[in-house]
């Protein structure tokens, strides 16, 4: 360990040379703004192609119901004439089985997470409460009840898809008995009367893409989904009471009372609280393994720091060594360290993220080795930079893959990273810096 008294370098003003490695530092931000933006246009690329598969496979699918939907006749205030409305009526049980086998589909360099399944819906409704609808009885016209299904895209819907309404087979026919051209679905005329109870089956051939979701309809529902999606993600107002997932795909299931919801068991299409209704939708998400982008775009956010670091290392170098380092050597250092973004992201989509990020690092990690040993004029000095700078990146790929323990492993790291440069620095006569060699 050298003396303090010794350490009294030879370099030519130092300071100076640090304010342009700071200039740099900040010039530098240009190239990650613009990788930034390369990342969001290939987002958009992919999204773009992703809306063009959905479009004639079926996008990301909730379903909505079922429910029983009767017209009303009524006369709005200040009218001179009778308007139809829709009561609509939900079930007190649903049991729906689903299950849907993955099928990704692929457009150019990008794979779309597809599904095709089979969604069973049975349930029972009890007799009608319309006395809670405010409408007189005799206004509803009961020999004109439909059962309603809302699905987000039809298209994904096969002709397999058949009802069974109180052990009777019905045939469906399209559409949702809605005003709004934005509510479609499937509907089928049913025999029901106040005094009754009814029991059904549905059984829908899906297809769709993303996302699967189902609403709680009634006052006690149940959904069972199973999938061979190995890394599903489970979304919407209510987690699954259990789920087992593994390397072979999925099992979740959901039981939810209607007291969580906020919408009744009745109500006027005038008064329907649809955005209640798409609110309380649950279910999976069928995404990637790994979402390149958005991997590429989280690293980026940590340019500005592993440029930082890895300047302080060269200058260090500088100042403990007394071998010059030219701010163009920097500007080099720094423009390969920010081509490890774009690489990252051009290998990804050929490769999948993890092979791309070793490449990336691996080759990033060689050229600054190999660059800084000549410029330091030591293969070891070189060395220590390129190691220094392999653990960063590896620190880098914990960051992204440990996303619940981020901000904890951030920290820790930059508080070990200062320790590490306190502790290296600790012998230097900062007021020396500077200084005329031959007055030392």
């Amino acid at each position: 360990m050298p003396e303090p008294a010794t350490i009294h370098r030879r370099v030519r003003e130092p300071m100076v040379t640090l304010g342009l490695v700071a200039v740099l530092l900040l010039g530098l931000q240009i190239p990650i703004t613009m990788i930034r933006s390369v990342i969001g246009d290939r987002q958009a690329t992919r999204d773009q192609a992703v809306a063009e598969v959905t479009e004639n496979w079926g996008r990301a699918q909730t379903i909505i119901g079922p429910r029983v939907v009767v017209p009303f006749g009524y006369r709005p205030d200040g009218a001179t004439e009778d308007a139809v409305g829709l009561a609509s009526f939900l079930p007190d049980e649903l049991a729906i089985d689903a299950a849907v086998a993955s099928q990704p589909l692929t457009r150019g360099l990008f794979t779309i997470p597809a599904y095709r399944g089979t969604v069973r819906i049975e349930g029972r409704f009890s007799s009608a409460a319309d006395q809670a609808l405010g409408v007189p009885r005799e206004a509803l016209d009961w020999e004109r009840a439909s059962l309603v299904v809302e699905l987000t895209d039809t298209r994904g819907l096969g002709s397999e898809s058949t009802l069974t309404w109180r052990e009777e087979s019905v045939p469906l026919l399209p559409g949702a008995l809605s005003q709004d051209p934005l509510r479609t679905g499937v509907h089928s005329p049913v025999s029901w009367q106040p005094g009754e109870g009814a029991e059904f089956s549905i059984v829908l051939s899906l297809r769709g893409a993303s996302e699967l979701r189902f609403t709680p309809f009634a006052r006690n529902t149940r959904v069972s989904l199973t999938s061979d999606w190995a890394d599903p993600s489970f979304v919407g107002a209510w987690l699954p009471e259990s789920r087992e997932v593994d390397d072979a795909g999925f099992l979740a299931s959901w039981e939810i009372p209607f007291l969580g919801r906020d919408y009744a068991q009745q109500c006027l299409s005038v008064d329907e609280p649809l955005e209640s209704v798409r609110s309380s939708a649950f279910g999976v998400a069928f995404l990637s393994e790994v979402d390149g982008y958005r991997m590429a775009e989280r690293s980026t956010k940590y340019a500005a720091l592993f440029l930082t670091f890895t300047f302080a290392l060269i200058w260090l170098f500088d100042v403990t060594t007394g071998v010059r380092v030219h701010p163009i050597q920097y500007l080099l250092v720094g423009s390969a360290m920010c081509l490890f973004y774009l690489l990252e992201l051009s290998l990804s989509e050929h490769l999948g993220f993890g092979a791309a990020y070793g490449i990336a690092a691996s080759s990033v990690v060689a050229l600054v080795a190999g660059y800084a040993g000549a410029v330091l004029r030591s293969h070891a000095r070189g060395a220590v930079l390129g190691g220094v700078i392999g653990l960063t990146y590896a620190y880098l790929l914990a960051l992204l893959t440990l996303e619940q323990y981020a901000l904890l492993a951030g920290s820790v790291g930059l508080l070990v990273m200062l320790a590490i440069v306190m502790h290296q620095t600790r012998w230097i006569d900062w007021y020396s810096l500077g200084e005329d060699p031959a007055a030392i």
